[in-house]
């Protein structure tokens, strides 16, 4: 299963990173892909995953989407573990159209989306990152509302680990990973036991996000945007994002040992 393989890429790099990558408004498709393949080129070796959009890229018209292929194929090439984010649009784009290694969709359209997601993913040996909380502010105008004795994100999440409980890998993580940004480290601590068998992907300081790991380091995923912000304001060179992961690395080292 792909997360066994996410696992062990994050065991050898001690990097629980995913860099997230989005196309500027003012460039060009091709501009994109260039800055793309020199980046994914610099973290290889150093950070796991790369995170991408396919509403971002589709911004940019179909250039922006055969940029978005070839970017998937050429980080997959190097070893690097693949997020594409579908979503907006789950329910019509298939699993088999994208070379990633795993797709985030939202929790939010109930069982019949995500069983047939599942299904195709098994068959290609993928897995799904569920949305269940998001970081945006006004998340909690919807995703922390009371129902019935739990909140809204957590019903997604339980969800998502209930369609997932019987397809789990060697590593016992379930195909079906839940995304829980910008929840409160208390949650977090929490939600970790609940979903010990769902890998997580989170956001925010390593000083929170630590709790979503379990005491051997594992099952989880930190996503960041902020290396390739930085790095594309200085001076267009992936050298400052790749600073930015090992300096986000060794903080996170502080809270998390990853054995």
């Amino acid at each position: 299963m792909s997360f066994d393989r996410l696992q062990s890429l994050i065991k050898t790099t001690k990097c629980p990173f995913a860099v997230e990558l989005s196309p500027r408004m003012e460039e060009t498709s091709e501009d994109f892909l260039s800055f793309a393949r020199d980046l994914a080129d610099s973290l290889r070796g150093v950070a796991p995953a790369l995170r991408l959009s396919l509403g971002d890229c589709a911004r940019l018209g179909w250039q922006g989407i055969k940029a978005l292929e070839e970017l998937l194929s050429y980080a997959g090439e190097r070893g690097i573990f693949t997020i594409l984010d579908i979503s907006l649009c789950s329910l019509s784009v298939p699993i088999s159209a994208f070379p990633a290694d795993c797709f985030l969709v939202s929790g939010y359209l109930g069982s019949d989306s995500l069983t047939p997601l599942l299904e195709e993913c098994k068959k290609e040996d993928k897995s799904l990152f569920v949305l269940a909380h998001t970081a945006n502010s006004s998340a909690g105008e919807l995703q922390d509302l009371v129902a019935g004795d739990r909140l809204v994100y957590q019903v997604a999440g339980d969800l998502a680990r209930r369609l997932g409980k019987d397809d789990l890998g060697k590593l016992g993580y379930s195909r079906a990973g839940i995304t829980v940004e910008g929840i409160y480290p208390s949650d977090l601590r929490t939600l970790r036991k609940r979903w010990e068998q769902s890998f997580l992907l989170v956001s925010g300081a390593a000083e929170d996000v630590r709790f979503a790991f379990d005491r051997y380091g594992r099952g989880a995923l930190v996503s960041t945007a902020e290396p390739t912000a930085a790095a594309r304001a200085a001076d267009r060179t992936p050298a400052a994002a790749l600073e930015r992961v090992k300096a986000l690395r060794d903080e996170l080292k502080q809270y998390v040992t990853i054995l």
